[in-house]
């Protein structure tokens, strides 16, 4: 994907966002203050390049994350997000007659930042990948690379309990070595998820006395 359309694609996307927070922000529905869990889907499109050449994958990635809140202070929250990715991707660059395929299995840990709404954070991943070529010259082999990266998105409250999630994410340059070869990499990955709101805080920072306690009546709320 060329840069003009990975811009066009991320103009879409905050478009889309925009509008939607707008028609949600009537509501006032309840915004996630307790220990979360998120679970959903994404498309990936994964790149290593060097100097002379390049491999593009594209394909679909699952995650469950694990939200931690650290902070909350009115429309601010602050959570420790961890979370495990796997991702299942082809080769659609590879020449006639071969076939690749990628499977990453990637575990995280970061800061996510949270308004209203809307979230942004920083993460630090930790990325096994087996990749399987078959054809002329079949061969397999695994690796591991430990990039970072950057993410954002909103929330659309459901329910008092439950939050449809839109999100974007992108790996930052990153250096791995392939079968002796050097590359950079980077990932781009657009998620929909469903995020459910346990009601339990956990360590308030500004608020230490407040830690481990309930932040609403039930699980199962009118």
């Amino acid at each position: 994907m060329s840069d003009a359309s990975k811009n066009a694609l991320a103009l879409r996307f905050a478009t889309i966002a925009l509008a939607l927070i707008f028609l949600t922000v009537p509501a006032q529905a309840t915004l996630q203050d307790g220990l979360g869990l998120e679970a959903g889907a994404g498309y990936s499109r994964l790149t290593f390049f060097d100097d002379n050449q390049q491999a593009n994958y594209a394909g679909i990635a699952t995650q469950i994350n694990l939200l931690f809140p650290l902070l909350n202070a009115g429309r601010f929250s602050m959570d420790l997000d961890i979370l495990y990715r796997y991702t299942a991707l082809e080769n659609n660059t590879i020449s006639a007659g071969q076939t690749e395929w990628a499977h990453q299995s990637t575990y995280r840990y970061g800061i996510r930042l949270n308004y209203s709404y809307l979230f942004a954070g920083y993460d630090f991943l930790n990325a096994r990948v087996k990749q399987v070529q078959t054809g002329e010259n079949s061969q397999s082999f695994e690796y591991k690379y430990n990039p970072s990266q950057w993410h954002v998105g909103f929330s659309l409250p459901l329910s008092p309990v439950s939050s449809g999630v839109i999100g974007y994410s992108q790996t930052l340059n990153n250096r791995t070595t392939i079968a002796g070869t050097e590359f950079n990499s980077e990932e781009n990955i657009f998620w929909l998820k469903i995020q459910i709101d346990f009601g339990i805080s956990f360590l308030n920072l500004l608020a230490p006395e407040e830690s481990f306690q309930s932040t609403r009546d039930g699980f199962f709320v009118n």
